[in-house]
């Protein structure tokens, strides 16, 4: 469904639709080219994935997932590792600031 959407999508009357409107002084315009090498390098990668044997996309599928696996528990062992840091600053503070007790 993606390759039949990039088949039939035309970046070039798409770009001079953009440059008509308001919208070409957006920064994010301004790349336009940017867009249109990586609207053809996704023609090139569609090619590719299409002529690969089934084997070898069970293989990129499994490389893929196992790299996103990895990303995600990379990013949860930082949030961790940030939340361990900033508690123990917080009980240091809490520790530090405390007053002595005073016996009656």
């Amino acid at each position: 469904m993606l390759l039949d959407v990039l088949y039939r999508w035309d970046v070039s009357s798409f770009f001079q639709k953009i440059q008509r409107s308001s919208l070409s002084n957006n920064p994010l315009f301004q790349y336009k080219y940017l867009a249109l090498y990586l609207h053809y390098v996704g023609y090139i990668l569609s090619l590719v994935l299409l002529t690969l044997p089934r084997q070898h996309l069970v293989k990129l599928y499994l490389y893929v997932l196992t790299a996103l696996l990895l990303f995600a528990g990379h990013q949860v062992s930082r949030y961790k590792h940030t939340q361990a840091v900033l508690f123990s600053q917080a009980w240091r503070n809490l520790i530090i600031r405390k007053a002595p007790i005073r016996m009656l």
